[in-house]
């Protein structure tokens, strides 16, 4: 029986294995597909790609790799997409030292069997257009995660909204260096085209030169066509920014380092993820000991003693077991809020 069993997940596990291949394969006749029509050069694999560009995306996890790369030279830069993908580490065991999952400390390919830790890949297809037309300032802009946001933006976490745009707010988190510059950047029809695309647009970032679309997963390159379309597209639309400097002088302006503008992540102190965590588990634990205490057994003495006996036991309440479990929850979430804002860290997940 037992045999069987592990024979049967065995063959299963061979299966999957196969049929992942597979997969992969008629992606990469896709994408080779797509780079002819489209007349761009292809490379399977590419490690140092995404190090040439200021984007806070490149700069998470560990072990970037772009996969499928499609790029072609134009006449003001070059446009080029990819599936990107990195690598983040988890850890099993809360024994070890808490570790953000943007920890880039440890060495890739080192042994971590031991330390109790696995990593997981994240993928998703991009198009980075430079073009030397584009002077735009530093602008993250990612599609809105409701509960997360709240959280975050609890904790002091920016996010510039538009207040004659409330659709483009409430579909998007902005965030920039400077606020009005960020505002001149992203102009009405900007908005309107990123509003439209939400299902496709996962988040955009512009620095300099440079422009970056995400799409926050891997798309069939059947679809990328589209999905270029858009990127070029947005791409003439931002060019009608025009810096302060470049307005004053009438000349171009040589931009400033990217790489000095782009904030690096943080990897130290806890997720928001993990403070919401801590939060919710003291209210619990809060609340059910405020529901314990109050039919817990009593020490009764004196005159209520030689009365009642030594001891008595309160008969149930829910009234009672109202009041306990709101105060003894609210006093644990206000703990675990505490506890949570000393050890929170500047974490920048999406």
């Amino acid at each position: 029986m037992y045999l069987t069993v592990a024979a049967l997940v065995v063959l299963g596990a061979i299966g999957a294995y196969i049929a992942y291949q597979a997969m992969a394969r008629i992606r990469h006749r896709k994408w080779i597909a797509l780079a002819k029509r489209l007349g761009f050069t292809y490379r399977d694999k590419h490690y140092e790609w995404a190090k040439r560009f200021p984007f806070r995306l490149f700069d998470f996890g560990v072990r970037s790799l772009a996969r499928n790369l499609v790029w072609s030279k134009t006449d003001t830069g070059s446009v080029a997409l990819c599936d990107f993908g990195y690598w983040t580490r988890h850890w099993l065991s809360y024994s070890n030292r808490r570790r953000s999952q943007w920890d880039t400390s440890w060495a890739p390919g080192a042994d971590t069997s031991s330390m109790g830790s696995y990593h997981r890949s994240q993928w998703q297809t991009v198009v980075v257009i430079e073009s030397s037309q584009l002077h735009s300032p530093m602008v993250f802009v990612r599609r809105e995660r409701v509960l997360v946001d709240w959280i975050k933006e609890k904790f002091g976490e920016p996010d510039i909204d538009f207040d004659d745009d409330e659709a483009f707010s409430d579909a998007y988190v902005v965030q920039g260096l400077v606020e009005s510059e960020v505002k001149r950047t992203l102009t009405r029809r900007v908005r309107a085209l990123l509003t439209q695309n939400r299902d496709v647009v996962y988040s955009v970032e512009t620095n300099g030169p440079y422009l970056l679309v995400n799409c926050g997963r891997r798309i069939d390159p059947e679809s990328c066509d589209d999905v270029l379309k858009l990127a070029i597209g947005l791409e003439k639309l931002l060019r009608e920014y025009t810096p302060v400097e470049v307005a004053a002088d009438a000349s171009p302006a040589a931009p400033s380092d990217p790489l000095a503008a782009i904030p690096r992540p943080v990897a130290r102190g806890w997720s928001t993820g993990a403070v919401a965590l801590v939060i919710a588990a003291c209210a619990i634990l809060g609340g059910l000991s405020g529901i314990h205490v109050l039919h817990t057994r009593k020490e009764l003495g004196g005159l209520a003693g030689r009365h009642y006996g030594t001891t008595t036991y309160r008969a149930f309440s829910p009234t009672r077991a109202l009041i306990g479990l709101l105060v003894g929850g609210t006093l644990g979430g206000l703990t675990g809020y505490l506890i949570g804002k000393r050890h929170r860290g500047d974490d920048p997940a999406l």
